[in-house]
């Protein structure tokens, strides 16, 4: 339970302070991205200590967890398994109070770059629309297909536990950008003047109230696109190894709540396990919210 917990709070921490994408799809198929992660590491340390509190544990800053899924070896080894992905530049700066990560990469499709772990814990469908359209939609894994807020991230409430750790959560920022080669004919983002790049932007508040987390953009189909229909789920367990441990060829000086080394692959497609092998007694958790 508490390991499942950490690794819940880690994924939500993960884009704390700001996380920004930007994603362009040219007419081929084939495109580029640039993403940066800040994570507040004073806000991080609060809510380490403090789920250490309320789900047991130790309260010692070495023991808390590495908690950073967006180190540039994790990206690395993820492109390196990745055919038609690769990463241009990946980058990480640290301070006292932040710690910064950019990535830049080229994908030969769409999909390769969802495979590469590039929608973090989005689920990624393009598909036609007749003759005349193509549909890409973003869906985030801790909302169900009928728009719900799911229990199933370590069997916790995800909103319950935003409000949970709202002191340090408050400043999260989501921001992601897509660029499409043809006109967009619908979408719930933001369109510039150009009507070919869409932005969407969730902060906190926003996301307590589960708003824009399903991202959708229709764009029109022409006789020069080059495009093919997917569909991506995100490997969730994967993704919490690469929350709880560090990365292949990294030092830490904390040690990871399951005890054990992290698998040098422990990448998309690895479905790695995130529990001790006896584990530990489940504490109650905070009080879920009704609906």
């Amino acid at each position: 339970m508490r390991t499942l917990v950490l690794a819940t709070l880690a994924l939500l921490l993960s884009g704390c302070l700001r996380s920004e994408e930007e994603f362009v799809l040219k007419a081929d198929g084939s495109g580029t991205l640039r993403q940066a992660y800040s994570v507040d590491l004073k806000a991080r340390l609060e809510l380490a200590q403090m789920a250490a509190v309320l789900y047991g544990g130790s309260l010692d800053p070495k023991d808390l967890p590495f908690a950073n899924p967006v180190a540039p070896e994790w990206l690395e080894a993820l492109a390196e398994r990745t055919p038609g992905y690769r990463i241009q530049k990946a980058k990480q700066t640290e301070t006292k109070a932040k710690r910064t990560t950019v990535v830049e990469a080229a994908f030969d499709d769409l999909e390769a770059a969802a495979d590469a772990g590039a929608f973090f814990t989005s689920a990624v469908t393009l598909e036609a629309q007749g003759e005349d359209a193509w549909k890409l939609t973003l869906r985030d894994a801790w909302k169900d297909a009928s728009g719900r807020t799911p229990r199933d991230l370590g069997g916790q409430n995800v909103k319950a536990l935003l409000k949970t750790f709202e002191a340090q959560l408050g400043g999260l920022v989501f921001e992601r950008t897509i660029t499409v080669p043809t006109q967009v004919i619908a979408t719930n983002g933001d369109l510039d003047d150009l009507g070919t790049k869409v932005t969407w932007k969730v902060d906190y508040v926003r996301l307590l109230e589960g708003n824009d987390l399903v991202l959708t953009i229709t764009f029109r189909n022409t006789d020069d696109l080059d495009l093919k229909p997917f569909r991506h789920e995100p490997r969730m367990k994967a993704l919490m190894v690469r929350c709880l441990e560090a990365p292949p060829g990294a030092v830490s000086a904390s040690t990871t709540p399951t005890g054990e080394e992290a698998p040098a692959d422990a990448t998309p497609g690895d479905d790695a396990p995130v529990t001790p092998s006896e584990p530990e007694p489940a504490a109650p958790a905070p009080a879920e919210e009704a609906g």
